[in-house]
């Protein structure tokens, strides 16, 4: 039989562990705030309804702000941003900086949402934006044209006809002298290649929109008539069109003669005053 005095003893231990489990574990009743969990950490998962805590941002994959992927992570605030460029990013807080560094110095992700208004975000403290209306960075169309530093960018190349927005993207400085093959522009122009068309404040179009006695469609492409239209047929995909300055011989419009030279080529015709041929890649 134990003692009552060692009986003692051993109560009062379980009495002292009882009392020590809710502050000894490293966690609070309900009434405290500091817990042992990791929600808001870096490297956590986040959402809109579960923000990171103050040292990081939530980081989207697609950068939809939630609305697509339900989950981002948290990723740690940069120390620092360089410079920005002259395209601004849009963020998941509607406000504008000039790149993905300055947007998470505010502890915001890029958002492809189009949700921006034109406010500029604090981090990008030397940005002045104004309205969105036709600014650099900011979606455009046929009747809500850029601004005069840039340019409506479809990404289909089909001039607001298929996509109905672009973005607003900066005019070049300038442009290295083009080549022979020339690109259309959305308003009707040909220009060497796209960076002369953005001189222009247009972007390339894939319409066949552009008139030129001179010129020839050929593809996404214009040439002069001296020079064939070719359909390159590789071995597996899609045959392509393009203008072939290589394909000048003295042959001129005789096809007989040109399959003659190439025998890669199957097949020869005169259209419109110049050689359109198909060939094997």
């Amino acid at each position: 039989m134990a003692s009552p005095r060692r009986s003692l003893a051993t109560l009062s231990a379980l009495g002292f562990l009882l009392l020590c489990v809710p502050s000894c574990s490293g966690k609070n009743d309900s009434t405290g705030s500091e817990t042992s969990s990791d929600s808001g950490a870096v490297g956590a998962s986040c959402s809109p309804d579960s923000p990171c805590g103050s040292d990081g941002y939530c980081d989207y994959a697609d950068d939809l702000c939630g609305t697509g992927e339900p989950t981002g992570t948290c990723v740690a605030l940069p120390n620092g941003c360089e410079s920005g460029d002259p395209v601004s990013d849009c963020g998941c807080n509607g406000t504008v900086a000039a790149d993905a560094c300055f947007l998470a110095l505010d502890r915001t992700d890029v958002s492809l949402l189009g949700n921006c208004t034109g406010e500029t975000s604090d981090s990008d403290s030397d940005s002045d934006t104004g309205s969105d209306s036709g600014a650099v960075g900011f979606s455009c169309s046929p009747d809500s044209p850029c601004n005069e530093d840039g340019y409506c960018d479809y990404a289909d190349n089909l001039c607001g006809t298929g996509e109905p927005t672009g973005k607003c993207v900066a005019r070049p400085n300038g442009c290295e002298s083009g080549d022979i093959v020339y690109d259309c522009g959305c308003n009707g122009a040909l220009e060497p290649d796209e960076c002369f068309l953005g001189l222009k404040y247009t972007d390339v179009s894939l319409l066949e929109n552009c008139t030129d006695n001179t010129f020839r469609a050929c593809g996404a492409t214009y040439c002069t008539i001296d020079y064939p239209c070719i359909t390159y047929i590789p071995e597996e995909g899609e045959p392509t069109k393009s203008c072939g300055p290589d394909f000048v011989t003295e042959c001129e419009l005789d096809c007989d003669c040109l399959l003659i030279e190439h025998p890669e080529c199957t097949e020869c015709a005169v259209e419109d005053g110049r050689l359109v041929v198909s060939c094997a890649l």
